[in-house]
């Protein structure tokens, strides 16, 4: 986001050499510095809380969801909302139909 260190530390009282060992993966962000540092960036807490899903995972995880999201526009997000309720109402259409025709439903 272009904000240098010395500016990151100005802005949330976390010393410079903190968001350094922060950057570099040798420092724990602690709750106090986390709401401090989403303030900043503009985000919610979850979005740096929100884990990369491993290259190798074969399961779909919902972790990166918000990081995902807080980059879309308003109406990009209306989309997914609305998209996301139509898949709901599709497996539960599903979910009928199988139980109509005598079959056990899926989760």
């Amino acid at each position: 986001m272009n904000m240098s260190q010395q500016f990151v530390s100005d802005s949330t009282g976390i010393p410079r050499s903190a968001i350094s060992d922060i950057e570099r993966g040798e420092r724990r962000v602690d709750s106090l510095e986390l709401k401090k540092l989403a303030r900043l960036y503009r985000q919610p807490v979850a979005y740096f809380l929100a884990e990369e899903k491993d290259a190798d995972a074969s399961e779909y995880s919902l972790a990166g969801l918000p990081r995902a999201l807080a980059q879309l526009t308003d109406g990009d997000a209306r989309t997914v909302l609305e998209f996301a309720e139509y898949l709901t109402l599709r497996r539960a259409a599903e979910r009928e139909d199988q139980n109509a025709e005598g079959g056990s439903p899926t989760a």
